[in-house]
């Protein structure tokens, strides 16, 4: 009976590596090779010629698709603002026309990377090509109250889009197949575009993944 107990004794840390060996492979089967969908909220930098940075409300919604070290990214994103630009116009009191604009859309997509992972969590980075545009702009008076040039409205429509390059950062924390994250990505500044200054946007959500990518066919 002594020995038998013994037995049972000497089994137990094999049994339980076994099981933690089992529940890792589980969660990295739930990991790669999968589509996420996610939704998150958060906030964007938003700085113009004429008003200094500062943050607007942020909502998007996003869907990776996962390798074992690397994935896609898609992502959609508007921030809500309403605030005053500028562009260049010679019949404007000093050279500047202000240009109420409202709100950005962001459509993104890039290649991300996960470079290591420990348990749960897993950070990652990526690369890759927005396209942002002002959801509405339109020419103002300035102080000198000079008529707005009825050819201004072609350069403020052209002014209203960029696309660029962007970079991303982040980490999620996945149990089974839902996945808490959080992350900040980074538009470089443009001259051209209503909104001059870097964007930087800082989100977190939810992200749930619904299945295998790959065609078990």
């Amino acid at each position: 009976m002594g020995r038998s107990r013994l037995r049972l004794l000497a089994a137990v840390p094999f049994f339980l590596c076994l099981a933690a060996t089992t529940a890792h492979a589980q969660q990295e089967q739930l990991f790669q090779n999968s589509w996420f969908w996610g939704l998150h909220a958060g906030a964007t930098s938003i700085g113009t010629p004429t008003k200094s940075t500062s943050s607007a409300g942020t909502i998007g919604a996003d869907w990776m698709i996962t390798r074992t070290d690397g994935g896609l990214y898609v992502s959609y994103d508007q921030a809500s603002f309403t605030r005053m630009s500028g562009i260049a116009d010679p019949s404007a009191s000093n050279g500047v026309r202000p240009v109420s604009v409202h709100d950005m859309r962001t459509i993104s997509i890039g290649g991300l990377a996960f470079p290591w992972h420990s348990g749960h969590f897993r950070p990652y980075a990526g690369l890759g090509y927005a396209l942002s545009l002002v959801g509405s702009a339109t020419a103002q008076p300035d102080s000198a109250n000079t008529p707005v040039p009825p050819t201004l409205s072609q350069s403020v429509d052209h002014a209203r889009s960029r696309s660029s390059v962007f970079a991303l950062a982040g980490a999620q924390w996945q149990i089974r197949r839902t996945a808490i994250f959080a992350q900040a990505s980074f538009i470089p500044s443009s001259d051209q575009f209503l909104v001059t200054k870097p964007i930087t946007a800082i989100t977190a959500g939810i992200r749930y993944n619904f299945g295998s990518s790959i065609d078990s066919q």
